[in-house]
């Protein structure tokens, strides 16, 4: 699976995932957001791709588990 993303001016939210008319699987990520957040809606998003039926607790959950991880092993964004 392929999944584009997208950095742009969101206003009211982090992250949104959505597919596009070709069935691609879009996430777009507000711009401006600290390392950290940024790794924590990207993972937020791409949960919501592979578990579709999850519920939003259960995705907010689980990616501030894997954020929280990934960070204090010292994954970090480059660029």
């Amino acid at each position: 699976m392929k999944i584009k993303i997208l950095e742009k001016g969101l206003r009211d939210y982090f992250g949104y995932t959505y597919k596009n008319h070709k069935g691609e699987a879009i996430v777009e990520i507000a711009k401006g957001l600290k390392d950290k957040e940024y790794m924590g809606t990207l993972i937020h998003e791409i949960l919501h791709i592979l578990y579709p039926n999850d519920s939003e607790y259960n995705v907010d959950q689980n990616a501030k588990v894997l954020t929280r991880y990934l960070w204090e092993q010292r994954f970090r964004r480059l660029g």
